[in-house]
């Protein structure tokens, strides 16, 4: 037996409840919590097509229909008013008088996706919840202040010719700069650990670098035989690279 169905071909008798694309690739609608989603649909299955302004849905109700106790329902309640889904139309209150059905406490909600039907027309809708922007929440990092301690330079003598001043680093020799290999190489601005922030040392000491882009821990610290195998590596590659130098001069 076919359905009927009207002069457009559509079904007289089967509802539904239609989210456009529009609203679900809104920002409000990707932050809605589940319990929020599902109670936006609840409301709008009670919306056809006049009544927006005077849709009833009590928090009670909705917990029975979510299967959710009042608390979660009354958060996902404010959640649809903060973001400007819905707001309330007309304040439910215990002190209404019960009409014969046993309705009239409940608030009468408004979806602004619709235009409003009741109490008063309006010919467009609001769209409230299109206008709402996400608040950034500050995170545990963003609390921790950055770490300040001492520049951390490389000697000159281990890896080439170097003046620095500051965070300003200039070549001795401006000739080459592309080609000379180890020339110039300084590390600034590397703070170093508190241990050695805090003592001042002897000049010995702190001309002794701490492994680059590495934070100087008492589990990570070069020692002195390190230290003079790290300075002869150095010596050696500069060498080598004075050699290159000179051999791309002479020719």
């Amino acid at each position: 037996m076919s359905r009927k169905t009207n002069n457009t071909g559509r079904t007289r008798k089967v509802r539904f409840v239609q989210l456009s694309f529009w609203l679900m690739d809104s920002l409000a609608w990707q932050s809605l919590s589940m319990n929020a989603r599902c109670l936006y649909i609840e409301l709008k299955r009670r919306f056809n097509g006049t009544n927006n302004g005077n849709i009833s849905l009590s928090h009670r109700e909705a917990a029975r229909l979510l299967n959710l106790t009042t608390k979660p329902v009354t958060k996902a309640f404010k959640e649809l008013e903060e973001k400007g889904f819905v707001y309330p139309a007309i304040k439910g209150s215990f002190d209404w008088k019960v009409n014969a059905k046993g309705s009239g406490r409940a608030t009468r909600w408004l979806l602004t996706e619709h235009p409003q039907n009741f109490p008063e027309e309006a010919l467009t809708a609001t769209k409230d919840f299109m206008k709402w922007k996400s608040e950034k929440k500050n995170s545990r990092s963003d609390k921790i202040p950055p770490l300040v301690g001492d520049c951390t330079t490389i000697k000159p003598s281990m890896v080439g010719k170097c003046t620095t001043n500051g965070s300003q680093i200039s070549h001795h020799n401006d000739k080459e700069p592309s080609s000379m290999v180890g020339e110039c190489t300084t590390v600034s601005n590397i703070p170093s650990s508190p241990s050695k922030a805090r003592a001042s040392g002897s000049p010995k000491e702190q001309a002794k670098p701490s492994a680059v882009g590495v934070e100087n821990t008492s589990h990570n610290k070069l020692t002195e035989t390190g230290f003079e195998i790290f300075e002869a590596l150095a010596e050696r590659a500069l060498q080598m690279a004075d050699a290159a130098i000179a051999e791309r001069k002479a020719a």
